[in-house]
């Protein structure tokens, strides 16, 4: 995820990922690399073709 401006002072924030519907919290979702300016989402189980997955997401610092 990219921020549409960078976090105050450049400073990293803290950011909580929340699942969103069924499925979601099986796939063992994370948050890492996180910037000023981005974050990324990974998962450790492979994600299904064709599924929506949806998430929430809050970044304070």
């Amino acid at each position: 995820m990219t921020f549409s401006k960078p976090w105050p002072d450049n400073t990293e924030p803290d950011v909580l990922l929340t699942p969103n519907g069924p499925g979601w919290s099986s796939k063992g979702a994370y948050v890492t690399n996180v910037t000023a300016t981005s974050f990324d989402l990974y998962v450790e189980t492979a994600l299904t073709a064709s599924t929506t997955y949806r998430m929430n997401f809050f970044a304070v610092g």
